[in-house]
């Protein structure tokens, strides 16, 4: 595994709780990396049916994982937000010329990577998709997002393709130009699944991006369409992970799952995050239910079940609340910590004292052991 985490660091108290059995479709044999991790996973289930994903993106022969090789030692700080669109006061800050994210920038921009849900397409082409809400932002938020220290956007979410294909494709280009890297959608699946590779003191440090929440599988890269990387095809899930561990030292997965307002994570997230720890994953930030949920240390990969929301619409209080979260990793161990912020009129916002402790112990109650009683899976 890329970069084990096996302490548990700083941050807002959590509890540990050990892995479920996961579902994974049919793969290559053991004989592979790949094969090697399917030997932890029985079925539970089939997903949705999909188009065909490449061989290429299941699998490619390739050597064993090395069976013991240190982890780098180098600290490297990682943040994460959660959903970001381009609606309500967000459009209207892009309109007056400004920044959505000045006053959260800072601890944006204080980590050597940092990585949010970009849930909307932000393109000139494109028409609106036949679904309930459709976003597409001006293209300016892509720049506000880069001079406020964002590295990636993950477009893997139900709202990318919802100026159709050809938007989803100039966003990605304009994501580019913009300095931003992009996970989670591509021209085909190969590109949807590939991961963003940097270079932090001489620690390689991979991103992939993925999504259970699609409207249709017409939004699924593959067969040479631009699309999204499925989840739903949690074989191919598994194997973008795999092989990003083969070219990294650490290995993150931004993915977008779960119920939308539950304050708990559901059985699929669970064996996912389960999968997706055993395949290399170190750190799993995941998205879409627009409220924060807990945060654990599960296999050895520390799991962010929600962000919620960053900078989108936020009618309730549960809404309101966001925050970024800070992880330092070096060698074996691993920090974090939730700095507190809540949405006003759609925009991020720090926040101190009663506010602050009220995110703080939101995201403490719906941990391990918290008061929410969320269920973790068997010890």
């Amino acid at each position: 595994m890329a970069g084990s985490l096996r302490a548990f660091g700083a941050g807002v108290a959590l509890g540990v709780a050990a892995a479920v059995v996961v579902a994974l479709l049919p793969w290559p044999p053991p004989s592979t990396a790949a094969g090697a991790a399917v030997q932890i996973a029985a079925q539970l289930g089939d997903p949705p049916s999909a188009p065909a994903v490449p061989s290429s993106v299941l699998a490619a022969p390739a050597p064993e994982l090395p069976d013991v090789e240190p982890p780098p030692a180098e600290p490297v700080r990682l943040a994460f937000a959660g959903d970001v669109h381009g609606e309500g006061g967000v459009g209207a800050a892009l309109a007056r010329g400004g920044n959505p994210f000045a006053a959260i920038a800072p601890v944006l921009a204080d980590a050597d990577l940092t990585v949010v849900n970009l849930e909307t397409a932000a393109a000139e082409s494109g028409s609106p998709e036949d679904k309930s809400f459709t976003f597409n932002a001006d293209p300016a938020l892509l720049g506000s997002l880069s001079a406020s220290g964002v590295d990636v956007i993950s477009l893997a979410n139900n709202h990318a393709l919802d100026y159709g294909a050809d938007a989803l494709v100039e966003t990605i280009q304009r994501a580019e130009a913009a300095g931003l890297q992009v996970v989670g959608a591509g021209v085909d699946a190969e590109a949807a699944f590939a991961p963003a590779l940097f270079d932090i003191r001489g620690v390689r440090v991979a991103v992939v991006g993925m999504s259970r929440v699609l409207p249709t599988v017409d939004w699924f890269a593959g067969g040479g369409r631009p699309g999204i990387a499925s989840a739903y095809d949690e074989a191919a899930a598994v194997a973008a992970v795999i092989r990003a561990a083969e070219v990294a030292d650490r290995v993150v997965v931004a993915i977008h799952w779960g119920q939308e307002l539950a304050a708990c994570p559901d059985e699929v997230q669970l064996r996912l995050a389960d999968a997706l720890a055993a395949a290399g994953a170190d750190v799993i930030a995941g998205h879409h239910p627009h409220v924060l949920q807990g945060i654990e240390l599960r296999d050895q990969a520390l799991v962010a079940y929600s962000l919620g929301n960053f900078a989108f619409y936020a009618r309730a209080e549960d809404t309101s609340r966001t925050g970024v979260l800070r992880v330092t990793v070096a060698g074996e161990s691993v920090a974090h910590d939730f700095f507190p912020a809540r949405i006003e009129g759609s925009l991020p916002v720090p926040v101190t004292g009663d506010a602050a402790d009220d995110v703080l112990g939101t995201v403490a109650a719906r941990s391990p052991g918290g008061a929410a009683g969320c269920a973790f899976g068997p010890p």
